[in-house]
C-alpha cells in the first residue's frame, strides 16, 4: 500500500474518531450537564412551591388554632383535665343521671400541635336522661367529641347502665376556663330539647328505654250507643278510653280527632292527614289516606 493511500486511511479513520469522539464529548460535558441543570431547575421550582403551600397551610391552621382556642380547654394538662372533668360531671348531673364518675385517660401529643385527653364517664339512668346528656354535649362549644357509647339495660325497670368515651383538645396556650363553656344554637338541628325526647320513646331495647303511648294504644271495637257510633281504645294496664265522632284524641305523638265511624274501622284527622285504623291495630299502624280533590 502506497503512503498516499496509508495517509488517507489514517486520516478517514482520525475523522471518524473525531467525528464520534467528539459526540460523546458533547452529550458528556455539554447536553448532559444542561439537562441535569434543567432538571435541578425544576425540581428546586417544585421544592419552592410545595414549600409555600405547606407554609400557607401551616399559616391557616395557626391562624384557625388561634380561633379555636376559645373552644379548647386549658392549655396545662392538669388543669384540662381537672376543668373538664368537673364540667362533664355537672352536665351528667344536670341530665339526671344517676351516680356519675368520671376519670381521666390518657393524654396524646399530636406533632407538638395539640393533646387529645381521654376521659371515661359511668353513670345510670334511662334513656331520656342519657338524650338530654348528650343533647347539651352536642350544643357546648368545645373541641370534644364521644368516640363510643354503651347502653345495657338493668332488668326491665328502663334504666341503663351508661358507659361513655369522651377525647377533648387541649391547645398550647388557651387560657383557664372563667366560667362554663359557651352554647352555639347551631350545631344542632333544632335548638328545643323537645324536638329530640322522640328518641326517648322509642323501645330500642324491648326492656329499656321508654316507647310512645301511640304505639301501645290499640283499637279493640267499634260499635253504638242509643245509636251514636262509639269506638274504643285499649291503652297500658288495659285502660279503656271511648271516644265519639268529632271527639278530639291524643295518645304520645299522635293529636287528633275522631273523623269517622265504619263498620270496623276508624278513619282519624292530624295536621290536614286522614289515616285508617282497623280494629286490632295501634295508631302506629295506621294507614295514610290520599287527599281529597
Amino acid at each position: 500500500m502506497s503512503n498516499q493511500r496509508k495517509n488517507l486511511l489514517l486520516g478517514a479513520v482520525i475523522a471518524v474518531g473525531l467525528y464520534f469522539g467528539g459526540e460523546w464529548m458533547y452529550r458528556e460535558y455539554i447536553d448532559q450537564p444542561k439537562k441535569n441543570r434543567v432538571a435541578n431547575i425544576n425540581k428546586a421550582q417544585k421544592d419552592i412551591k410545595k414549600a409555600k403551600q405547606d407554609l400557607k397551610a401551616a399559616e391557616v391552621l395557626i391562624e384557625q388554632m388561634e380561633s379555636r382556642k376559645s373552644e379548647s380547654l386549658p392549655g396545662k394538662i392538669d388543669v384540662a383535665q381537672a376543668t373538664y372533668r368537673s364540667w362533664l360531671l355537672e352536665q351528667a348531673r344536670q341530665a339526671g343521671l344517676v351516680s356519675p364518675s368520671v376519670e381521666a385517660g390518657s393524654v396524646t401529643s399530636r406533632a407538638g400541635q395539640y393533646q387529645i385527653l381521654s376521659f371515661s364517664l359511668r353513670a345510670k339512668g334511662n334513656l331520656e336522661k342519657v338524650t338530654r346528656f348528650l343533647f347539651d354535649f352536642y350544643r357546648t362549644k368545645v373541641l370534644h367529641q364521644i368516640p363510643s357509647i354503651n347502653l345495657s339495660p338493668l332488668g326491665r325497670s328502663g334504666d341503663l347502665d351508661i358507659s361513655i368515651s369522651v377525647q377533648a383538645i387541649s391547645l398550647p396556650d388557651a387560657p383557664a376556663w372563667e366560667g362554663p363553656p359557651a352554647v352555639d344554637p347551631g350545631r344542632l338541628s333544632s335548638e328545643n330539647w323537645k324536638d329530640f325526647r322522640v328518641i326517648a320513646e322509642r323501645n330500642i331495647f324491648g326492656v329499656g328505654g321508654r316507647s310512645d303511648p301511640a304505639d301501645r294504644t290499640v283499637l279493640t271495637a267499634v260499635t253504638a250507643v242509643n245509636g251514636v257510633p262509639e269506638v274504643w281504645f285499649t291503652g297500658e294496664e288495659d285502660k279503656l278510653f271511648k271516644f265519639k265522632p268529632g271527639d278530639e284524641i291524643e295518645f304520645g305523638r299522635f293529636q287528633g280527632k275522631l273523623a269517622e265511624v265504619l263498620p270496623e274501622d276508624v278513619i282519624l284527622e292530624s295536621s290536614g292527614e286522614r289515616w285508617l285504623l282497623s280494629i286490632g291495630e295501634n295508631f302506629g299502624q295506621a294507614l295514610p289516606l290520599p287527599s281529597n280533590p
